[in-house]
């Protein structure tokens, strides 16, 4: 038989072969029903998992171009009369006919939609889905005993071209609840679509979705990247993300939502080393811009993440507005414009450390280290080093309405020294702070060291010490942390410190000047510095040497009461210096709620010796002493040309008032006192004249009178 003829007869039986293939498939699909086998798959689905397979919507099927099925009204769960764990609306697969001729995996669509995932725990953290593996004996279904076969990719898998024109999932939601925890969370998939899925070839993803962590609060999501994923299965690649983010009512109802972007260039993960590469992460909220870099990331061994984080300088308060909040009015009116950091950090299973810290706080610097172990003790190690700062820019303004919203039920605010030093007591922690320069309260000190440790909500001050006006000043101290206040014990002591300047910036007066002294031990509990004095018990010991009372002049004082008691005019030409100099000042006081008692002031030199009582108050800031000062009968007090028997005199003086009255107000004459001594002296004086003309008997009455 000729040759044409041969291939003519192959041709025609080929394609006879092929028009029975195709009439076979039309009948097949025309005539067999795929509803009748929902019993055989949900059977094969109770024996290979224990679920139940419910497949109450028609099923319908296809062959060419494409071959595929369509199932409606699915629903999957522990029992047949147990709620639904995953319930899908729809979901339909295609893959086109003749890629499959040349061994090609070409799918048209995958398509599911109105999908509903309902996951629990109960009080016991008991899962509601676990029932299936009961069901099943047990049982899992049997996985490949080869983990090469998935991390490396099988020899199929390398030759397999697939490809998947769409992927569309659209409208499922994922409900979880743990009534042991009270937690509750949301995830709802608006879209998620593929468009050009080839191996090996990039490919773009979208995904819009909504996040509800309490069940209520919504946080959207939308993200878009390119994508590749090598023949092998082993590859991952993706560019160009961008994860846009959107907070609905997180800062109250009315109020604009936060929105956030975080961009990457790039990233690899090679499945067969088990290694993660990503380009620098940035995000962005707001006017906040930060950036995470990331060392390439080796899975399969010991966890140990190396990194940097960066954030651009940004103003708090202009942060604070876009996120439709308001921070505090603070003193400082540039107070929290600038804020930026720059750490490296390193996590490991047994600790995570930032061993380069550097943070900028307007015109603040602070750089050191910080690690916390997850196991051991103490658990947080610090070593902070700061140039300097002005404390008293960050205090927050009080407003009218702080009382009205206490008043109200909503409770006092936290404390701020409370919120500063929370992070010390949460953990066992042990650190140093070293400080340039800091002010606080109006007063400044240099080369600040601090040794502190934190343990069960208290913080302990192990040592404190710094320069202070020329002087040094150290103590130790300890703080109770609570969510309303601090209570505190400090034991200070100050050395040579220059009292002048000191007072000058604590209480903006010039009362004093000389060299000081002190030690005290107290106690105090507060919000703040101004509660903190309220509330100040304890006893204090003070000495200043080498000092004078600025403002007023005792001996000036003392010859006008001789004045008075001559009835006469002190001379106006008397040059009085505005001030009174002495050698030494000694006082202790004994403070409570405040206000410190002193019942042995003393004084000497510049010609006087004074000694008496009083009180400071301290939050009311006023003072009240009654002293005695008698002259010593040096140069300067002959200028009131008094005789020696009024020197021996204690002349009354009374030095009383507010911290921000005039100096030459605050001391006088104390004249009730001083027409008490005027009455005896009288006494004195008849007893005298009395002398060698009574009896004896009566004189005795004298001396008892001058008594």
């Amino acid at each position: 038989m000729p040759m044409g003829r041969i291939l003519w007869r192959s041709v025609q039986v080929i394609a006879l072969v092929l028009v029975v293939c195709l009439v076979a498939v039309v009948l097949l699909i025309s005539l067999v029903d795929p509803n009748r086998f929902k019993p055989q798959i949900s059977a094969a689905v109770a024996r290979s998992t224990g679920y139940h397979l419910d497949l109450a919507g028609d099923l319908s099927w296809s062959l060419y171009p494409v071959a595929g099925f369509e199932v409606n009204d699915v629903r999957l769960a522990v029992a047949p009369d147990a709620p639904a764990l995953v319930a899908v609306e729809n979901a339909r697969v295609g893959v086109r006919v003749w890629p499959l001729v040349r061994g090609e995996v070409e799918a048209d669509a995958l398509v599911l939609s109105g999908g509903r995932i309902d996951l629990r725990r109960d009080r016991e953290g008991r899962p509601n889905w676990q029932a299936a593996v009961q069901q099943a004996g047990g049982s899992t279904p049997e996985r490949d005993p080869d983990p090469g076969a998935v991390r490396g990719g099988t020899a199929g898998a390398a030759g397999l071209a697939l490809a998947v024109g769409r992927v569309r999932i659209e409208d499922v939601r994922l409900d979880y609840r743990d009534a042991q925890t009270a937690t509750h969370w949301v995830a709802e998939i608006e879209r998620l679509q593929v468009e050009g899925l080839r191996l090996g070839d990039w490919f773009a993803l979208e995904l819009i979705a909504r996040v509800r962590p309490d069940g209520q609060r919504v946080l959207n999501t939308e993200v878009r990247s390119q994508l590749r994923v090598s023949p092998t299965l082993d590859q991952f690649d993706f560019s160009e993300l961008v994860w846009n983010l959107k907070a609905d009512a997180l800062t109250g109802p009315g109020t604009a939502p936060v929105e956030a972007r975080v961009t990457s260039a790039s990233g690899h993960y090679a499945l067969a080393q088990q290694r993660i590469e990503v380009a620098p992460v940035e995000l962005a909220v707001a006017n906040l811009v930060a950036t995470l870099r990331l060392q390439p990331l080796q899975l399969g061994s010991e966890l140990d993440v190396r990194g940097a984080l960066s954030i651009a300088p940004f103003d708090a308060h202009a942060f604070a507005r876009r996120l439709a909040q308001e921070l505090p009015e603070l003193a400082g009116s540039e107070a929290l414009e600038h804020v930026a950091l720059a750490a490296r950090f390193r996590v490991t299973p047994m600790a995570v450390a930032v061993p380069d810290l550097q943070v900028e706080l307007d015109e603040s610097r602070l750089t050191g280290s910080l690690a916390y172990a997850l196991q051991g003790s103490p658990a947080l190690r610090f070593q902070l080093d700061l140039d300097a700062i002005d404390l008293d820019n960050y205090q927050v303004v009080a407003t009218p309405t702080e009382p009205l919203s206490e008043a109200a039920g909503s409770g006092p605010p936290p404390s701020p020294l409370a919120v500063a030093l929370a992070p010390l007591a949460l953990v066992s922690a042990d650190g140093r702070v070293t400080v340039g320069r800091v002010k606080a309260s109006g007063l400044t000190a240099t080369n600040v060291s601090l040794h502190l440790r934190g343990e069960d909500g208290r913080v302990r001050m192990e040592s404190a010490e710094a320069e202070l006006y020329a002087g040094r000043f150290s103590g130790t101290a300890g703080l109770k942390l609570q969510a309303e206040q601090v209570s505190a014990e400090a034991r200070v002591l100050l050395d040579e410190v220059q009292l002048e300047r000191l007072l000058a910036d604590l209480i903006e007066r010039r009362l004093f000047r000389g060299v000081l002294s002190a030690e005290g031990a107290l106690a105090a509990q507060g919000r703040d510095f101004a509660e903190i004095l309220t509330t100040l018990d304890g006893p204090v010991s003070v000495a200043v040497s080498d000092g004078a009372v600025l403002g007023v002049n005792v001996m000036e004082q003392v010859c006008k009461g001789v004045a008075a008691l001559r009835n006469e005019d002190v001379p106006p030409d008397r040059n009085w210096p505005p001030y009174t100099a002495f050698e030494t000042l000694r006082a202790s006081l004994v403070f409570s709620d405040g206000v410190g008692t002193t019942d042995n002031f003393s004084l000497s030199g510049g010609g006087l010796s004074v000694s008496g009582t009083g009180f400071v108050d301290l939050p009311r800031e006023r003072f009240d002493y009654r002293v005695g000062v008698r002259v010593t009968g040096d140069s300067e007090s002959k200028q009131c040309a008094t005789s020696e028997r009024l020197r021996e005199i204690r002349w009354p003086l009374r030095c009383q008032g507010s911290f921000s009255d005039p100096p030459a107000q605050l001391c006088g004459i104390d004249t009730e006192r001083l027409l008490q001594m005027t009455g005896e002296e009288a006494v004195r004086k008849l007893g005298r004249e009395l002398e060698g003309v009574l009896p004896n008997d009566l004189r005795e009455c004298g001396e008892c009178a001058r008594r």
